[in-house]
C-alpha cells in the first residue's frame, strides 16, 4: 500500500465508499418511531387489499392465493363494512365496466362479468382472450373494458411474450379495441409519433374514449386526445406545457409551472385553479389531493387540497433528505397528518427492490415524527380512499 500514490490511493478509497453506499439498504423513514395500528370504525377484515367499483356503495376485497395468479374475492359494503358475497372460486379482478367487475379464474380461464351488488356472474366468457391471461407482463396494465369490447395498450419498448424468451409480435404498438363476441378488432389507433403511455389505462366515458400520452421528449408537455368508442375516430385532442393526471378514478387535474386545475376533460371546463411556480409531483388519497414541490435543499413544500373544490387544508413543509418513496399526504377529520410511504405495487410484484406501504403520524410545526404503523399496512392502506374519514389508531 504504501507503494501506491496517495492521490490514487484516496481514488481508491472513494470508489469502495461509494460502492458501499449504492448496496446499502437505505432505512426507512422514522423506522424508529413508536408503532401504532391502524383500525377503521367497520367491521372491514384487516388482510385484505381492498379496490373500488363501479358501484360508489361497494368495494372489493381480495387474499391472495397464488402469487399474483389467484385471490379470494369477496364484496364489502362502504357504509357498515357488512361482507356482502364472495365468489365462490378464486381469480383475480382484471379491470371494470360502466356497471360491473371483470374477474379472470386462471384454473378454468374464464372471464366473469360480476355485479358489483349481489356478487351475481351476468356473463361468462371462456376461453377468456389470451390479454387477460398474461398478467405478468406489460400489456395487462393499459386494458379497458366494455360490455361489448375490450382494449388493450401495447406502449413503445415493450414486449409481450407467448413463453419466456418467446415474445408475440402480433400485437402493434398502440391502442387496439376488439369485441367480446368474435375476438376480432374492431380499430385500433396508433402512437401518433408520441410515445402511448401506460401509466393509465385508456378511460371509457359513455360513447368516448380517452387517451393520455407521454411527453414528445425532455421538458415538452403531455397531450391527450378522445376518441370515438364505437369507430376509434379522433375527436380531438389538447395539448398542454404540464401534465394530465387521472387521480382516484374521478379527479381530471393538468398541472403547469404556473398552475394547478382541475377539468372536465371532455369539455375543457375549468372547475377550480390555484396558481404554482413550481414543477409538482401529484397524487391522490380518496378525496384529498397531494402537491409536493422540492427545492435545492431538498426541502419539500407539501399542500392538501380538497379534491372536489382545490381549497387549501393542509401545507407545510418537510424534508425530502430521505430515500423512502413519500406517495402522498391525507389530513384526518381530527386534523392530523398522515404521510403515506409506498414502494408500489409494481415494485412489489416484480422486483426486488424493498417493499412498503406504512403512515407516519407528523407534527408539521415541531417538524417531528409522532409515531408510525407497520411497514406492511397495505391493507388499510387500501380502504384510506374509502373509509379515511372512519380511520382509528390503536397502540
Amino acid at each position: 500500500m504504501k507503494n501506491i500514490p496517495k492521490k490514487l490511493l484516496m481514488f481508491l478509497l472513494l470508489i469502495v465508499f461509494l460502492n458501499a453506499c449504492l448496496w446499502h439498504r437505505a432505512e426507512k423513514f422514522a423506522a424508529d418511531a413508536q408503532i401504532k395500528k391502524i383500525v377503521f370504525d367497520l367491521p372491514f377484515p384487516n388482510d385484505l387489499i381492498y379496490q373500488a367499483t363501479p358501484d360508489a356503495g361497494v368495494i372489493v376485497g381480495t387474499k391472495q392465493i397464488e402469487a399474483y395468479i389467484s385471490y379470494e374475492i369477496s364484496g364489502f359494503d362502504v357504509e357498515t363494512g357488512g361482507k356482502l358475497w364472495q365468489l365462490p372460486f378464486a381469480g383475480r379482478v382484471v379491470g371494470r365496466t360502466e356497471k360491473q367487475i371483470l374477474v379472470y379464474e386462471e384454473k378454468t380461464t374464464t372471464a366473469y362479468f360480476i355485479t358489483p351488488r349481489s356478487g351475481e356472474i351476468t356473463r361468462r366468457i371462456s376461453p377468456a382472450p389470451i390479454e387477460l391471461t398474461r398478467v405478468n407482463f406489460d400489456l395487462h396494465l393499459g386494458m379497458a373494458f366494455t360490455d361489448e369490447m375490450y382494449l388493450t395498450t401495447k406502449a413503445l419498448y415493450t414486449s409481450v411474450f407467448i413463453k419466456v424468451n418467446e415474445p408475440d409480435e402480433s400485437f402493434p404498438i398502440g391502442i387496439t379495441a376488439k369485441n367480446w363476441a368474435k375476438n376480432k378488432t374492431v380499430w385500433f389507433v396508433p402512437p401518433d409519433g408520441e410515445l402511448v403511455t401506460i401509466s393509465y389505462p385508456p378511460l371509457v366515458f359513455g360513447d368516448k374514449v380517452l387517451i393520455m400520452n407521454d411527453p414528445y421528449g425532455k421538458g415538452s408537455g403531455h397531450s391527450y386526445k378522445v376518441v370515438s368508442l364505437k369507430t376509434g375516430e379522433e375527436l380531438y385532442r389538447v395539448e398542454s406545457s404540464g401534465n394530465f393526471h387521472y387521480l382516484a378514478d374521478k379527479y381530471f387535474i393538468e398541472a403547469t409551472p404556473t398552475f394547478v386545475r382541475r377539468i372536465e376533460f371532455s369539455t375543457g371546463k375549468e372547475l377550480w385553479k390555484i396558481p404554482s411556480a413550481e414543477n409538482h409531483f401529484i397524487s391522490a388519497i380518496g378525496n384529498q389531493i397531494t402537491l409536493h414541490s422540492t427545492n435545492e435543499n431538498k426541502i419539500r413544500t407539501i399542500r392538501i387540497l380538497e379534491a372536489e373544490t382545490g381549497k387549501l387544508l393542509k401545507q407545510f413543509e418537510f424534508s425530502s433528505a430521505v430515500e423512502t418513496r413519500l406517495e402522498g399526504a391525507f389530513l384526518t377529520k381530527d386534523n392530523l397528518i398522515l404521510l403515506n410511504f409506498d414502494s408500489k405495487i409494481s415494485d412489489r410484484a416484480f422486483s426486488d427492490h424493498e417493499h412498503y406501504n406504512y403512515w407516519v403520524a407528523y407534527d408539521a410545526e415541531a417538524k417531528k415524527v409522532l409515531w408510525r404503523t407497520d411497514f406492511e399496512s397495505h391493507s388499510a392502506a387500501s380502504l384510506f380512499p374509502f373509509a379515511g374519514d372512519k380511520v382509528k389508531f390503536e397502540n
